[in-house]
């Protein structure tokens, strides 16, 4: 039951790793309904690849799955590079950096308040 739990929990960062490595690989690229949307796109799969990482690997320190992410965000750059129909952009890897970042914020916030929350308790009802 424990297998089934922790493959579950892995499954939305398959799809989300899954889903980058299908736009990034693309013989074309997305289309860009305003100036940039690239850049948009960048952090916001690099944002929810991190928070999907942090899931799937709940023991693994956050400076690990921000090295998993960025180093994903690195071979993606660099095998654009590679291929004929796309180009590598340092840029990009500064959007999936800014991504990558953002996610780490919202877990950092998330631990933050759940730590500093006070616990629900019958006493505080009744003050």
């Amino acid at each position: 039951m424990k297998d089934k739990r922790k493959s579950l929990a892995r499954l939305p960062f398959v799809v989300a790793l899954s889903t980058l490595l299908a736009a990034a690989l693309a013989t074309t690229p997305l289309p860009e309904p305003i100036d940039h949307a690239d850049k948009l796109y960048h952090w916001f799969g690099f944002t929810v690849l991190t928070l999907c990482a942090q899931v799937a690997f709940p023991r693994a320190a956050l400076m690990t799955v921000l090295a998993l992410v960025l180093g994903i965000g690195a071979s993606i750059e660099l095998t654009q590079a590679l291929l004929p129909t796309r180009i590598g952009s340092w840029k990009d890897m500064l959007a999936n950096l800014a991504g990558a970042a953002s996610g780490a914020l919202l877990i950092g916030g998330y631990r933050w308040l759940k730590v500093r929350a006070p616990a629900a308790s019958p006493n505080a009802s009744a003050r």
